[in-house]
């Protein structure tokens, strides 16, 4: 599944519609309506804002993110990044 359908089927479990999510984050209402038909993408900004909002469990909160990031990044850097994060996060413990 790619990420704007997890974050649509998100918005849709948590009830907020496109207009909430409009105004609320004060995003336009033409680039979500693109973003909810898989053509183009909010911002990162946008989405660290609406990841801290969202009523989502933490597991499914970590799921988007990593879809995000795998996407915007591409799979082998997103790869790199966590092996990098969890190899410094060994040495200091």
């Amino acid at each position: 599944m790619e990420f704007y359908e997890l974050m649509v089927k998100a918005f849709n479990e948590v009830g907020w519609s496109q207009n909430y999510v409009s105004r609320e984050f004060n995003i336009n209402r033409g680039l979500l309506h693109r973003f909810y038909k898989g053509i183009g993408s909010i911002s990162r900004e946008n989405f660290k804002e609406i990841i801290y909002q969202i009523p989502l469990s933490l597991s499914e909160k970590k799921i988007l993110t990593e879809k995000v990031y795998k996407e915007s990044l591409g799979g082998d850097t997103y790869r790199r990044i966590i092996h990098i994060r969890n190899v410094l996060k060994e040495i200091a413990d």
